[in-house]
């Protein structure tokens, strides 16, 4: 295939190839805001919101009456922002796509397509769940809460911000760096990773998660690693086993801790920790663990 000198062929491997292509040609013929939403078949309503977000501004505003003018050049983004919108990706994403070299669309594409299926996964969950309480015919064990008490103990930790689609890899990562830490100040671990979930963590929303290691000795603070005590006391533990520990089904947990408080007449205080309780090749387990008073 024989390739303009500006321009280049972006295969997304999504079923559909998007050719971004760069006009040079001194003149391009103008079109209304009207005109170009008819052949681009993008609302003109769509239209100003691309603008405002400075995704698709248009080529000329006349200064005296404020009429947007789009140039035939355009039509080859527009048209690609028609497709990641059938996508269902954001604006912010796509804005972030348009921004990129060529060479690394295929990239955002990929990773956004495994974001999304991921996303298809959990929904497909929640509503297993939703319909499972509704009708009362869920099938998940309950959870059990037992009331404990826990003593104080120090922990080294990290504070994050991520997506829930990238929690596990970031966890991971942190838990390694956190090791490695414990391990260069000769230090010993002295119980099970868990995190502590300072904010909302969703697909929207990258709440703070703090991800902390259990460690005695004496450390000297690097990075954006601190060292700290965390609170002993009176506490509710909730055990979730193999698919109660993955997201959604997780809040369930979180829930239970939540009833068994108020149902005994309590208040929570602090901020729940989540224990990743299982080691490598074993089944999954964490506990919730939520102080009150």
């Amino acid at each position: 295939m024989e390739k303009h000198e500006n321009q280049q062929i972006v295969d997304f491997d999504l079923g559909v190839s998007l050719i971004l292509l760069s006009m040079t040609e001194p003149q391009q013929k103008l079109l209304s805001i009207g005109e170009f939403s008819s052949a681009c078949r993008l609302s003109t309503k769509a239209l100003r919101i691309y603008d405002e977000r400075g995704i698709l501004p248009p080529a000329y505003i006349d200064p005296d009456s404020g009429y947007r003018y789009y140039s035939t050049a355009q039509f080859a983004q527009a048209r690609l922002v028609r497709l990641l919108r059938q996508m269902e990706m954001p604006l912010a994403k796509i804005k972030a796509i348009l921004e990129s070299d060529p060479e690394e669309v295929d990239q955002h594409i990929r990773k956004y397509a495994v974001d999304y299926s991921a996303r298809i996964s959990r929904v497909q969950q929640t509503i297993r769940l939703v319909l499972g309480d509704v009708n009362k015919e869920s099938k998940v064990m309950p959870f059990q809460s037992e009331r404990v008490e826990i003593g104080a103990q120090q922990i080294v930790s990290i504070m994050r911000h991520t997506y829930v689609q990238r929690l596990d890899k970031t966890i991971r990562k942190e838990l390694e760096e956190l090791r490695e830490f414990v391990a260069k100040q000769r230090g010993e671990i002295s119980g099970a990773p868990l995190g502590i979930y300072h904010g909302s963590i969703t697909e929207e929303s990258n709440g703070p998660i703090e991800i902390c290691l259990p460690a005695n000795g004496t450390f000297t603070p690097t990075g954006d690693i601190v060292v700290r005590e965390l609170s002993g006391g009176a506490s509710v533990r909730v055990i979730a086993r193999g698919s109660q520990c993955v997201f959604p089904a997780i809040l369930g947990a979180y829930d239970a801790a939540v009833d068994w408080i108020q149902g005994n007449g309590f208040e929570m205080i602090e901020p729940p920790r989540e224990v990743w309780a299982s080691k490598v090749g074993e089944e999954l387990e964490m506990h919730i663990v939520w102080l009150y008073q």
